[in-house]
């Protein structure tokens, strides 16, 4: 029979072992879990942009420009309007665009923004 401490020692370290494994498990299905998000976020994308590859015209709000850049970056398409009811500023808008502007990206041809004068000023 083993002394009380010994027992004490025992059960630490079988609590150690098993919460170490336990950590491992978890963390290697964190990993998996991610993994599988991406690649639904990725036929996600690929989706929308083949949908969106038959549009002349595609209306986005300044939130989804911002989310789904990634998706209007390789689009062929001809007008991009953006409704930004007021919350940020044009430039600030196609700045943060970066390549993907009209000026700088040659599948774009034409931008603009629709507003409304009975929305909030810009925030600036």
């Amino acid at each position: 029979m083993l002394a009380l401490a010994d027992r004490i020692a025992l059960l630490d370290h079988w609590v150690q072992e098993v919460h170490g494994s336990i950590i491992a498990e978890t963390f290697a299905e964190t990993q998996k879990d991610d993994r599988l998000r991406q690649l639904v976020a990725d036929v996600r994308d690929e989706v929308d942009r083949r949908v969106l590859e038959t549009a002349d015209v595609i209306g986005v709000t300044t939130s989804r420009l911002a989310k789904r850049i990634s998706v209007l970056r390789y689009i062929n398409v001809k007008v991009v309007i953006c409704e930004e009811a007021c919350e940020v500023l044009e430039a600030h808008m196609l700045s943060a665009t970066d390549s993907q502007c009209p000026t700088s990206h040659p599948n774009w041809r034409s931008s603009t923004t629709a507003t409304s004068n009975q929305q909030l000023e810009p925030i600036t």
